[in-house]
């Protein structure tokens, strides 16, 4: 998106199952719709995408908010692997759950349904959550032509 965000390699896997893949809602890249540049491993930043959370956070001069739009596994991860964390982190804020009916099965929504041991760390860290549910995101739609 003509931005100069570093990107990170996290989690290749959720932490206790299998990957659940939304290419066939989504597209292979996760947008359908959007004609991504060829990405090479030279575009990814050689720090994990959990130590790079680590650093960023503890160097803030203030606390910090995430935003997390997808399965919660690095922020699991970061969250147990450094507890220190919590006191430079605002709160989360995520896109997932759902007030209704899920997109995956019946009861569950997809973000955290591909890893729900990791959304119950999240859920229990003590931090302050807000969850943008299924239902919400719904509503928010923007059309290719928007966009």
């Amino acid at each position: 998106f003509n931005s100069d965000v570093p990107v990170h390699r996290g989690a290749s896997k959720p932490l206790l199952n299998e990957i659940v893949d939304a290419a066939p809602v989504h597209g292979e890249s996760g947008m359908d719709g959007y004609d991504f540049p060829p990405i090479a491993e030279k575009d990814l930043a050689s720090t994990h995408a959990v130590e790079a959370m680590k650093e960023t956070i503890l160097k803030s001069d203030d606390p910090l908010t995430i935003i997390a739009i997808g399965p919660l596994t690095n922020i699991a991860i970061l969250l147990s692997t450094y507890p220190e964390v919590t006191d430079y982190i605002k709160e989360i804020v995520l896109m997932g759950g759902s007030t209704g009916r899920g997109n995956v099965i019946p009861l569950a929504e997809f973000n955290i349904y591909c890893d729900p041991e990791a959304a119950q760390v999240v859920f229990n860290s003590g931090l302050p959550l807000t969850m943008i549910v299924l239902d919400l995101a719904r509503e928010a739609m923007f059309s290719h032509d928007f966009v």
